[in-house]
C-alpha cells in the first residue's frame, strides 16, 4: 500500500489570487482536470489499470497540481528463498506512461523537502512482517520508434521479521538434530535404536509437510540452509540409520550356520585398516581377527563343523564392523551438514 505523492504544472489552471479574492489554493474532482497515465509495467494483474484511487486533487493559483492518492501495487517479485526465513529480498517497480513518449511527458524524482529514499519510506506503509533497508529511485530511458520513453523504476530492498520463524522452525531443527545425534550414540544392534530413528523420521516428515504450507509459494530456488534440504538430509540419514539396525536385528537373530557370506576382501581390508582407527573402531577390527582354517587334516568331523560355525560368527562380526563404520560416516557426515547450518544461519541473524 502506497500513498503516492504526485505533482505537475498546468498552465490552464493558473489564477491571479486578486481576482478571486486571495483563494490561493482550491480542490476539485480527479476526474475533471487532467492526470498523467502513469502506469505500473511489470504489474502482477496486468487487467486492472486502475492503481490509483479516486480522490480530489489540490490546485494552486500558481498552477500546480497536487495528487496524492493512495494507491495498492501488486507487482511480479522474484525470491530468493536460499536462506528463508532470514531472507533479504530487493523488489523493483517500473512505472511510466502507457500512451504519451518522452516529447510529451518527462518525470522528476527530485523533492525539495527531503531525499527520494525518505519520501518513499514516508509513502510506504508499516509492514511488521518486512523491514525496508533499502529504497533506490532513477529514471530510465528506451528507445522505441525513434522516440524516447521514460520509466521510473524503484527498487525495494526489504528483509523478513523472523521473530516467529525462530520457535516454528528453528527450535524443531534443533530438536530433530538432537534426536539423531542420539540415535547414532546407540549401539547399531540395539533394537531401541529403531524406535529413536522412526520417531527422528516422523519428526522430519511432519516438519516437511509443515514447511510445504509454510513456504512462499514463489521462488527462484529453494531454500538451501536449515530448511527443506537440511531436513531432507535429516531424514535420509535417519532411514539409513534405521535400515543398518533393521537388517542387524535380524542378522543377529539367525543361527551362525545360516550366515555363510563374508565381506568381500577389498572392502575388508578398507574396514580393518586405517578407517578403523580413526573412526576409533580399532577395537572392534582387532577382535576375532583369527579365522580357524576349516577342513585341516586331522580333524574330526565334529570339530570341522565348530570351525565352520566359528567361521561364520566372524562374517557376522565384519558385516558388524561394516554397519558400525558406515553409521559412523554418517554421523559424522550429518554432524558436519548439522554445524554448518548453524554457522550460516547464526552469520545471517547478525
Amino acid at each position: 500500500m502506497l500513498e503516492f505523492f504526485q505533482y505537475w504544472s498546468d498552465k490552464r489552471l493558473k489564477w491571479d489570487m486578486k481576482d478571486y479574492g486571495n483563494i490561493f489554493q482550491t480542490e476539485l474532482a480527479a476526474e475533471d482536470v487532467w492526470k498523467p497515465d502513469l502506469l505500473v509495467y511489470n504489474s502482477a494483474d496486468p487487467t486492472n489499470i486502475a492503481h490509483f484511487g479516486n480522490v480530489p486533487v489540490t490546485v494552486y493559483s500558481s498552477g500546480t497540481v497536487v495528487w496524492m492518492p493512495p494507491a495498492t501495487v501488486k507487482t511480479e517479485c522474484p525470491m530468493d528463498l536460499t536462506y528463508w526465513p532470514f531472507d533479504t529480498q530487493t523488489c523493483e517497480i517500473y512505472m511510466g506512461s502507457w500512451t504519451r513518449h518522452g516529447f510529451q511527458i518527462s518525470y522528476e524524482t527530485s523533492n525539495p523537502n527531503m531525499t527520494t529514499e525518505q519520501h518513499l519510506r514516508a509513502m510506504l506503509q508499516t509492514n511488521h512482517h518486512w523491514e525496508v533497508k533499502n529504497i533506490k529511485l532513477e529514471k530510465q530511458v528506451y528507445d522505441a520508434a525513434s522516440l524516447p520513453y521514460y520509466v521510473v523504476r524503484t527498487a525495494i530492498t526489504m528483509q523478513r521479521n523472523s521473530p516467529a520463524f525462530t520457535a516454528t522452525v528453528i527450535l524443531p531443527g534443533i530438536a530433530v538434530a538432537v534426536l539423531t545425534l542420539i540415535q547414532f550414540v546407540l549401539p547399531v544392534d540395539y533394537p531401541p535404536r529403531v524406535t529413536v530413528g522412526l520417531a527422528a523420521t516422523l519428526a522430519c516428515i511432519l516438519m516437511l509437510i509443515e514447511l510445504a504450507t509454510t513456504l512462499p509459494p514463489l521462488g527462484a530456488s529453494s531454500p538451501l540452509i536449515g530448511i527443506l534440504r537440511y531436513y531432507g538430509f535429516a531424514l535420509m540419514v535417519s532411514v539409513l540409520s534405521i535400515i543398518l539396525s533393521g537388517l542387524l536385528a535380524r542378522l543377529s537373530k539367525e543361527p551362525p550356520e545360516v550366515l555363510s557370506i563374508p565381506v568381500p576382501g577389498f572392502i575388508k581390508g578398507l574396514i580393518t585398516g586405517p578407517l578403523a582407527t580413526v573412526l576409533g573402531l580399532r577395537f572392534m577390527a582387532d577382535k576375532d581377527d583369527f579365522r580357524p582354517q576349516v577342513g585341516r587334516s586331522g580333524m574330526s568331523e565334529k570339530d570341522n563343523e565348530e570351525e565352520i560355525i566359528g567361521e561364520r560368527k566372524s562374517f557376522l562380526h565384519e558385516w558388524l564392523l561394516l554397519a558400525t563404520i558406515v553409521d559412523r560416516l554418517s554421523a559424522l557426515t550429518y554432524l558436519v551438514v548439522f554445524i554448518c547450518a548453524l554457522l550460516a544461519l547464526t552469520s545471517k541473524l547478525h
